[in-house]
């Protein structure tokens, strides 16, 4: 109940009220008193009072090692301190504890990335899915990541933005990204033309979108499909 008005508090940004929610747990005595660490650190980390969090996040998984979730906001202070080795140490431990956290996989994938350890980035990233088939941020970054590699690897990009387009359905820019993706990639071009046929209507002044039509309508022996979207996308 304590750390549930802590996070209450926190949320409204009265953290000093939420601290000392927290204190005055410790004062009483109140059990477990790690529940009352691991809030103060968290105040602490929310504040950017790092020093201050670590030592009562240290508490913390020093008096209750086997709780996950102390080890992974150790971690986080840790990495918003660029301590990037001792992040990834309190990450592994959650994840001893705790395998299948999306959160904790998708925070090693963001360490690695800023290391420019891009193997690492998208095996932890792919692990954070894999843990959360519904877990948005790993998907948003993997499409990033994918999308602005040279060249794009589009074909590895097209599974996360399909799920992409599932999670936001009101979004007209990914299922154009998707499309352009299906419409560039030998294994999935046969199947692009609806979703091409689609983004069209999303964005009727995207030249790439016109051509690509015409790339497939080409293909497929459609002249007059073909010409009529090489004339659009050269408008």
């Amino acid at each position: 109940a304590q750390i549930r008005i802590v996070y209450l508090l926190g949320k409204r940004g009265q953290y000093a009220e939420a601290e000392a929610t927290f204190r005055k747990g410790l004062d009483q005595q109140f059990k477990p008193p790690t529940s009352f660490y691991y809030g103060l650190g968290l105040v602490k980390m929310a504040t950017d009072s790092l020093k201050a969090a670590t030592l009562w996040l240290i508490r913390a998984t020093e008096a209750d090692p086997r709780k996950g979730a102390y080890h992974k906001a150790l971690g986080d202070v840790y990495a918003k301190q660029q301590v990037t080795e001792l992040a990834i140490d309190e990450y592994g431990r959650a994840l001893e504890l705790e395998p299948n956290s999306a959160e904790v996989h998708y925070a090693m994938g963001k360490l690695y990335f800023k290391d420019r350890k891009w193997q690492e980035t998208v095996k932890a990233w792919k692990e954070a899915v894999a843990a959360d088939s519904n877990f948005v941020p790993a998907y948003v970054d993997l499409i990033n990541f994918f999308l602005i590699m040279k060249p794009p690897h589009y074909e590895e990009a097209i599974p996360f933005l399909k799920k992409a387009v599932e999670f936001n359905p009101n979004d007209t820019q990914l299922p154009v990204e998707l499309a352009k993706a299906m419409g560039k990639t030998p294994s999935y071009r046969a199947e692009a033309f609806p979703f091409l046929e689609k983004a069209v209507t999303l964005v009727p002044e995207d030249v790439e979108v016109h051509a690509l039509i015409g790339d497939l309508s080409l293909e497929k022996k459609d002249y007059a499909r073909a010409v009529q979207a090489y004339k659009k996308a050269t408008q």
